[in-house]
């Protein structure tokens, strides 16, 4: 069943809308536009612009992948896919929004004026503080720790994918190319995911901010370490660092000039596509004809970034569909920490993995609990502009993206959040000083002349 995303096309879901019942498609449809005219509703009533659609948050930037990647594509599974299963799923896929602002109003809950605290960001212009030059020592040891991750790496493998394209491609199967850097031991496989989702973008948004605040040299160090993240991540294949680290860019260019689309945004959104696409039929070790270099973009974005994450979700409700027990927590690895079996499972997107766990009450919990989270760190870190602020604000955005294709506690999303947030600690008290940001986490008090807006 998981092949099956593999063979979809533009001509496929063509055909795909000719042939499936149009009462099918007439519920589906209807039902996407109540869920998403009920949670703009309710977003307005509950959550004034403490919640901003038009200006990326982490909760905001989250809820628009999700309705991209999850709600939208999800009509296409309903429709195609005949299993009793698909009721569920498909309710289950369109509540999560509306379930989500549950979770954000009870972050709102803890502050006082979220709407201020919000559009205080938004609003704010990156300055360039003392604090920038604390992180240098850090940057400076996060670089060299990173090169000597991955040469460590290279040196035990068996077998680089990427190296081992340049010399020998296609003469090993697939499957062995993709699965193997599962090879190495676990914990140079973690060190290695760290250093690739972490520590180099770390590097390369400081060097692109300190570039745009500094000039001068920073503009050959950010070419430098864009190039040495961009090797590092291509090392195994996996296409979803490589992609991560332009999609870093798109959302810094953004986030400095407040512009989504623009020339140097879509330059490298093409050029993220079509890397994409080369690295997908590397791993797999498929011919390569540049001829088809279009084919091979419009391939990877339609089947491994849109369609994947809606399908695999379904896979997880198919398989525990009521007829078999759920999980229980065992296919979330975090957990075997604290004594849990651990069973493994492959990616299927939050939802999914909270389906398979927890069932229908694991998704309406976990869905409220990662609104208030995202919400939670918006409003408690997330004051005023400045290198580090968007640095990991940058970061988070992205990372919290990853949740549609990973589990709900993926050990690379969680490490990533506490990394991220360990920072932010250590350095909160100097970026507060430096820019003059009062804290404002004070629980709410009620106030009866409190407007809509500061809700």
């Amino acid at each position: 069943m998981v092949s099956y995303i593999q063979s979809i096309t533009f001509e496929y879901l063509w055909g795909l809308l000719l042939t499936t019942k149009t009462s099918d498609w007439i519920f589906a449809v209807s039902v996407f536009v109540f869920a998403i005219l009920s949670f703009l509703f309710l977003k307005r009533l509950l959550l004034g612009r403490s919640l901003e659609l038009t200006h990326f948050t982490l909760p905001s930037f989250f809820i628009i992948i999700y309705i991209f990647l999850m709600s939208l594509p999800s009509i296409i599974w309903f429709c195609s896919l005949t299993y009793p299963i698909r009721y569920s799923y498909f309710f289950a896929i369109q509540s999560v929004p509306i379930l989500f602002l549950l979770g954000v109003m009870a972050a709102n809950a803890v502050f006082r004026h979220p709407s201020s605290i919000v559009r205080g960001f938004l609003s704010s212009s990156l300055t360039k503080t003392r604090q920038d030059s604390c992180v240098f020592p850090f940057y400076l040891v996060t670089v060299l720790s990173s090169i000597v991750i991955v040469t460590v790496y290279i040196s035990v493998a068996d077998y680089v994918p990427l190296i081992g394209s340049f010399t020998r491609y296609g003469e090993m199967e697939g499957q062995i190319v993709r699965h193997s850097i599962y090879k190495v031991p676990e914990i140079i496989q973690y060190a290695y995911a760290l250093t690739v989702r972490f520590f180099l973008p770390f590097c390369v948004l400081y060097a692109y901010l300190m570039a745009y605040v500094c000039k001068g040299r920073w503009r050959y160090s950010f070419l430098i370490m864009f190039c040495l993240a961009l090797f590092s991540s291509m090392m195994s294949l996996e296409r979803s660092n490589t992609l991560g680290l332009f999609i870093l860019l798109i959302l810094a260019h953004y986030s400095i000039k407040n512009v989504l689309i623009a020339k140097k945004q879509a330059t490298i959104l093409v050029v993220a596509l079509i890397v994409g696409g080369l690295m997908h039929r590397a791993q797999y070790q498929l011919d390569i004809n540049l001829k088809n270099i279009m084919g091979y973009m419009v391939g990877f974005f339609i089947s491994r970034i849109w369609l994947d994450p809606s399908y695999m979700t379904f896979v997880a409700f198919n398989e525990y569909n009521y007829a078999t027990t759920f999980l229980y927590g065992k296919s979330i690895r975090v957990l075997s920490l604290f004594g849990v079996e651990h069973v493994h499972f492959s990616s299927v997107g939050f939802v999914g993995d909270l389906w398979a766990n927890f069932g229908p009450l694991g998704v309406i919990i976990g869905t409220i609990i990662i609104g208030f989270i995202l919400q939670f760190i918006q409003l408690r870190f997330f004051k005023k502009k400045s290198i580090l602020t968007l640095m990991i604000y940058i970061m988070l955005l992205l990372n919290g993206a990853w949740l549609m294709y990973g589990s709900v506690l993926s050990t690379m999303v969680v490490s990533v959040y506490l990394l991220s947030i360990l920072l932010l600690l250590v350095f909160l008290p100097i970026i507060e000083g430096a820019v003059g940001v009062e804290r404002s986490i004070v629980p709410m008090v009620s106030h009866p002349n409190t407007s809509k807006e500061d809700q």
